[in-house]
């Protein structure tokens, strides 16, 4: 699909979290992320694209609007991971920011993994799961985690 987004191209500070978007011919063959600003978009030597153009956002909107992108415009190196997969990390950071649970780590998620009986796969370096399984556990914690605040009940009523 032929980009169509207006405020793009607005260069970010070097610190500034965007989504990029790998263009080529105008066509958009990839959507990412970045906390950083312009480091991340120029790493992708396995991907062919002549142009790149970015979103200044902030770090909270970042999965959302990536995942938005990905939808809109299927970016054909998108397509293995694409938007319905989360990565731990993105998993964990969901968790933590729509949850009581604010200080939720990455082994409170592998627990839930075991516990839910649900299987990661590697893509790349990075342990993955589908966006069902992500709805299991967010929906796990969401109901688990009701009226508490404080990591260490939260653990005893769940894994006790």
């Amino acid at each position: 699909m032929k980009f169509q987004e207006n405020n793009a191209d607005t260069y970010p500070s070097i610190q500034e979290p965007i989504i990029y978007f790998l263009l080529d011919k105008e066509e958009v063959v990839y959507v990412g992320q970045s906390k950083f600003g312009m480091g991340r978009p120029y790493q992708h030597k396995d991907k062919i694209f002549d142009k790149i153009s970015v979103l200044k956002c902030s770090e909270k909107d970042l999965d959302a609007l990536e995942t938005e992108y990905i939808e809109k415009y299927k970016p054909k190196y998108n397509k293995k991971i694409g938007n319905t997969h989360y990565s731990l990390a993105r998993t964990k950071r969901i968790i933590k920011e729509n949850t009581n649970i604010h200080d939720f780590n990455i082994y409170d998620l592998n627990k839930i993994l075991k516990k839910l009986d649900i299987s990661t796969y590697e893509f790349k370096g990075t342990d993955y799961i589908t966006s069902l399984d992500f709805d299991r556990i967010f929906s796990f914690v969401k109901k688990t985690s009701d009226g508490i605040f404080e990591r260490n009940i939260w653990k005893k009523k769940v894994f006790n």
